[in-house]
């Protein structure tokens, strides 16, 4: 099935490593790129790639780190905080860009893509751990 060959992928930690650095690059790229004066944009086009690449971002951060265990509340918490403190150094680092302004709403766009991502993450692995028989524990 395709789908398992995917997430196969996605556990893989070299791959989702090297993705989740991509998409560090990638983010810190396009806002070192200088703002434009008085072009009309769509106005949740900065919303959408607020949310979708900081849920990437995120998503495969999360299975970078992936130590096998869903109930570890100190590795989803490093993910979150992770994730949230990149959003907040982009945001800081568009300070020093031409036409480019730190903007909270950016951060919280930023942050609900990070949460999303989270939740999707532990459904695939209570999903992955039902199918193996595994037993959820908690700490």
């Amino acid at each position: 099935m395709v789908i398992d060959k995917i997430l196969k992928g996605i556990y893989n930690k070299r791959f989702s490593s090297a993705l989740s650095l991509l998409l560090a690059i990638e983010i810190f790229y396009f806002s070192s790129l200088p703002g434009a004066r008085g072009v009309a944009s769509i106005p949740w086009l900065s919303i959408a790639y607020h949310f979708i690449v900081f849920f990437l971002f995120s998503f495969f951060l999360a299975f970078s780190l992936n130590n096998e265990k869903i109930d570890n509340c100190r590795t989803l918490l490093l993910i979150i905080a992770i994730a949230i403190v990149y959003a907040i150094l982009d945001e800081f680092h568009q300070m020093f860009v031409p036409l480019r302004d730190a903007n909270i709403n950016d951060i919280l766009t930023d942050s609900a893509g990070i949460f999303s991502s989270v939740i999707v993450y532990i459904r695939i692995k209570l999903n992955n751990n039902h199918k193996s028989g595994g037993i959820v524990q908690t700490p």
